[in-house]
């Protein structure tokens, strides 16, 4: 009986390093799935779509669809508190959302030409705004 025991012992150290390089393996293919995951996710829809199109302030104004995507150009000329701050454009201005987290890495000012990407908010008894996303210097108009 002793021998037994003895013979399983040896068998299971002998199958060590063949345990430690399946353990390696399966964890370089975790790795390598989670560096490749974030690069799929970037992959983006560019075809045609059946959203609004804005092109300016006033198309915003004139017809919001909540949720919307838009992406405009203009000027932030205007902090009013908190994270809300005064949008324009050429044909108009706009109430926008800018929360901290979504601040860029540049600094700007109320000449500083942007391109704001977000989203429209339009509730009820309310005038629409847009819950900035990203902010990206432009060049000048």
């Amino acid at each position: 009986m002793l021998k037994l025991i003895h013979s399983e012992s040896a068998r299971s150290s002998s199958e060590l390093p063949r345990l430690k390089r399946v353990e390696k393996g399966l964890m370089l293919m975790m790795i390598g799935a989670a560096v490749a995951l974030p690069i799929v996710a970037l992959a983006q829809y560019l075809g045609p779509t059946e959203q609004a199109v804005y092109a300016s302030v006033a198309d915003v104004l004139a017809e919001p669809v909540d949720d919307a995507h838009v992406s405009l150009q203009g000027l932030v000329v205007l902090h009013e508190g908190g994270d809300f701050y005064r949008f324009a454009d050429a044909s108009g201005e706009i109430r926008i959302e800018l929360e901290v987290e979504d601040m860029p890495a540049f600094s700007f000012d109320d000449k500083t030409p942007v391109r704001i990407t977000g989203e429209i908010d339009n509730e009820l008894m309310r005038k629409p705004f847009i819950e900035v996303e990203r902010v990206e210097l432009t060049e000048a108009s």
